[in-house]
């Protein structure tokens, strides 16, 4: 038997190797003297009464490689697996369960008192409208790191925030984003951001507050630094929703 499943895994070796130079010689066809001399008919001829016989056993072979592509496929959105934070209330957020099927996530580090603080506010609240949260979210974690400028308690963040400009997405507690106390959600965004901005250049820590990250398809698609407003990155939050969507099957 042993023998036999040999000869089998041999044969779909060859056939394999066939089909890619045929493949090839699709693409240029002056290759096809290649091509032929892959593998003889004659071989192909002999081999295919063991394929035949062995053919539950080839199906049975190919089903974990497509299983495995269609786990992978439903955990496109796992960047935030095993990440959790306390609310703005105290209470404690799965961030994976919560949002990790949601196709655009951006993580923002909030102050309520920088000269940023305004014209941040005003178009995280007008972005976070502008979209279905089944489509965008947008995670505020305030943080005290920058100048000392979020100095209030959760209860004075909160109210601020949403007295002062009506905000509705997700809050978190107050969060360290840079040293030995960073937030692991934190780590993780810094250690995995693809692009290096002008200013990460100087080292992967968040720079003041504002700093954003835009996770999809179970990765940081961008980095942005405190200096970008938020309706400047429309076009990138489109994006990703449309190529999130569209490897989740349109869901």
């Amino acid at each position: 038997m042993q023998a036999t499943m040999l000869r089998a895994a041999t044969v779909m070796a060859a056939v394999l190797g066939q089909t890619a130079a045929f493949s090839l010689t699709a693409r240029a066809p002056g290759l096809s003297s290649l091509s032929t001399s892959c593998m003889s008919r004659r071989s192909v001829g002999r081999d295919s009464r063991t394929l035949g016989r062995l053919g539950s056993f080839g199906a049975t072979l190919a089903a974990p490689a497509r299983m495995a592509s269609s786990s992978s496929l439903s955990m496109s959105a796992g960047f935030l697996e095993g990440q959790s934070a306390k609310d703005i209330d105290g209470n404690n957020v799965d961030l994976g369960a919560t949002y990790a099927e949601t196709p655009a996530v951006l993580v923002v580090n909030l102050a309520s008192k920088c000269g940023l603080t305004d014209s941040n506010y005003g178009e995280l609240v007008e972005l976070a409208g502008k979209y279905s949260t089944e489509d965008l979210v947008v995670l505020g974690f305030p943080c005290n790191q920058f100048g000392a400028q979020e100095p209030g308690t959760e209860a004075e963040v909160k109210a601020f925030v949403q007295s002062k400009y009506g905000a509705k997405f997700p809050l978190f507690s107050k969060v360290d984003v840079n040293g030995p106390n960073a937030h692991p959600l934190y780590q993780k965004l810094k250690k995995e951001a693809q692009n290096k901005t002008l200013l990460s250049l100087l080292g992967d820590d968040i720079k003041w507050n504002f700093g954003k990250f835009l996770i999809s398809n179970g990765n940081v698609v961008k980095r942005y630094e405190p200096t970008t407003k938020p309706l400047s990155i429309v076009n990138d939050i489109d994006s990703a929703i449309q190529k999130a969507k569209i490897i989740n099957g349109g869901k």
